[in-house]
């Protein structure tokens, strides 16, 4: 076997690979003789079929069968020969104009980029430094309770914090236009969910009140050539409710999988729910703030394959959640940044030694579901697909490396608030 390698592109190779043609040869002609003699063919007797008529019917496919073997088992010794990683599936090509005492195929492919990993000692974080107060856990409760608001009939004209249900109809220039046109559309005044000025003329309205009201379509729209026109609406009011906030009992609590202790336990498990959200939340923030520094000091080109991987999983996850990016651009600049993130991290992993071992792995599944009233199912959903196992993986080597440049770069400690870290830049 021959092999040669070359250079296309910084990440691109072309590695060709030459076999004696009559290897291969001999190989077809043995698999042709075996069937031969296992042949069914219309005319002669089982084990009696001419070896010319066998090599007529099923030279094509066995042809094709042995230099696809050849191939794969080829291959994959060149690539180890020639200590070669691609990234992707090769592109194979097979060469027809090989002399014909040779098999020549081409494969093409990219590897992964070299990084040359700097010196994590000239990174610097800023590390946020949390106490949950007991009115942290207080605020908390109380968002927790107007999550489980219930509402019944106001009897009485609408006031801000009340959920009024609408019928509108909504028109610019006399013509209705998308999105103008709802039924029973419920909406608690104070939110903002509606288009600004709305809600205002909605406040002092009753049941089965009606009023046209004048509105600007702002420039969030969906509708580009409508945003800044003026929009009229008929409205009718369907119904006015008030909430009413529960109360803080047995039935709340076991809504939320306490069913003894009371208030106490009920406090201890929302603290230990936002131990874990802070502590995300600021490991989030210092990758993120790590990661900045990274794509700064190593500049990466990026394998091509693996964008379109990431653009292809990110345009499912977007799909699936109807949120995040909405653009191709957008999604392109997402997969771009994760991948050129994940190339460094990768690499600085193996500089510093740093490997998520299985016991690292199971602690942090077990962390991850403490919080869930069945973590033991929490658990064997994680085990039970590769995919969000190794998403965990990833998590761990990745609050590793974290931990690493706390230890070793330059770190400042930060005081601050529940509040202010939660509501800080989002992480990732």
């Amino acid at each position: 076997m021959k092999v040669s390698v070359e250079s296309t592109t910084d990440l691109q190779r072309r590695l060709t690979v030459e076999l004696p043609r009559a290897g291969l040869t001999e190989k077809i002609n043995e698999r042709l003789d075996t069937l031969k003699g296992q042949a069914s063919v219309e005319g002669f007797r089982p084990g009696k079929v001419p070896l010319d008529v066998v090599r007529n019917k099923f030279g094509a496919r066995v042809q094709e069968e042995v230099c696809s073997e050849a191939i794969n088992e080829s291959l994959q010794q060149a690539l180890d020969q020639e200590q070669l990683e691609p990234v992707g599936k090769p592109e194979v090509t097979i060469d027809e104009s090989s002399p014909d005492s040779l098999f020549r195929y081409s494969a093409t492919f990219e590897v992964m980029p070299q990084v040359d990993i700097q010196p994590v000692e000239q990174i610097r974080l800023v590390r946020p430094i949390v106490e949950i107060t007991e009115a942290d856990i207080d605020r908390l409760i109380e968002t927790l309770r107007r999550q489980r608001l219930s509402w019944k009939p106001a009897g009485r004209p609408a006031r801000a914090g009340d959920r009024v249900t609408i019928d509108y109809s909504g028109t610019v220039d006399g013509k209705i236009f998308p999105g103008a046109v709802a039924q029973g559309m419920p909406a608690i005044l104070g939110e903002s969910s509606l288009i600004p000025g709305f809600e205002d003329r909605l406040l002092g309205m009753a049941e089965s009140d009606t009023a046209t009201i004048e509105a600007t379509i702002p420039d969030t729209f969906h509708a580009r050539d409508l945003r800044g026109q003026r929009a009229s609406f008929e409205v009718k009011v369907l119904g006015v409710e008030e909430s009413t906030l529960p109360e803080l009992n047995d039935v709340f609590f076991r809504s939320f999988g306490i069913h003894e202790g009371g208030l106490a336990a009920f406090r201890d498990q929302v603290r230990q729910n936002m131990e874990i959200e802070l502590r995300e939340k600021i490991i989030g923030t210092l990758k993120l703030a790590m990661l900045d520094q990274l794509f700064a000091m190593h500049p990466v080109t990026v394998p091509e394959t693996l964008i379109q991987l990431e653009i292809e999983r990110v345009k499912t996850a977007v799909n699936d959640s109807q949120g995040g990016p909405a653009t191709d651009d957008e999604i392109a600049a997402r997969a771009r940044h994760r991948v050129t993130g994940g190339i460094i991290l990768t690499a600085m992993a193996r500089k510093l030694g740093v490997t998520a071992t299985p016991v690292m792995v199971r602690e942090k599944i077990e962390y991850l579901a403490q919080t869930y009233e069945n973590p033991e199912e929490v658990v064997a959903w994680y085990y039970s697909s590769q995919e969000q196992l190794a998403s965990v993986e990833s998590m761990v080597a990745e609050e590793q490396l974290v931990d690493y440049v706390l230890e070793h770069g330059k770190v400042t400690d930060q005081p601050m608030s529940f509040a202010e870290m939660m509501d800080s830049r989002p992480a990732g």
